[in-house]
């Protein structure tokens, strides 16, 4: 069940965060749309990607790769913790880590700078997409006809630790990497 969990997120990964996803974020929307030119004050020094050059170069692979891994990482502890408790709780605390996780990525992804250098709050859109997002997880974690609809179980507020941990944990490894390579 854990590899599932893993190849999931992974196929997830590739399938939502393509490079092109990346690409446009980086080159179209720091280029062209104002909430992040007053965020990037560098934006007009970086070439524009050449037209024969891939998409999938290796920096976005390795970049690709390196955060898809340790999501996946965080998701696949996070069901070794709820295994403790029984399966549906694994699967449960998979599936809130993954999705958690998944929303700070998308506050980690608008930029290729860490979040300290452009600002966490930088963009009123994206926090509130975050917000909206963990809203919606803990209505399908707490009301019981989503528990139903997404086979998961119910967790308690102390069972929530170890999701929040892992997903923190993912974003933190995240921003570390963007600070040093």
């Amino acid at each position: 069940m854990c590899i599932t969990c893993f190849f999931i997120y992974f196929v997830n990964s590739i399938l939502s965060s393509t490079p092109f996803i990346y690409e446009f974020n980086y080159r179209f929307f720091t280029c062209h749309c104002d909430w992040d030119r007053k965020n990037d004050q560098n934006v007009l020094k970086y070439p524009p990607r050449k037209k024969d050059e891939s998409l999938l170069n290796k920096k976005s692979l390795f970049r690709i790769s390196f955060e898809g891994i340790v999501i996946g990482l965080c998701t696949m502890a996070s069901y070794y913790c709820g295994l403790k408790i029984n399966t549906l709780a694994a699967s449960t605390f998979a599936f809130a880590t993954i999705c958690l996780s998944r929303l700070l990525h998308g506050l980690s992804s608008r930029n290729e700078k860490p979040i300290y250098q452009i600002g966490l709050f930088s963009n009123k859109q994206s926090i509130l997409a975050f917000l909206i997002g963990t809203f919606l997880l803990h209505l399908v974690l707490y009301i019981p006809l989503l528990q139903k609809v997404f086979l998961i179980e119910k967790v308690s507020l102390f069972q929530m630790i170890p999701i929040y941990i892992f997903s923190l944990l993912s974003f933190f490894l995240i921003q570390v990497k963007k600070c040093f390579l």
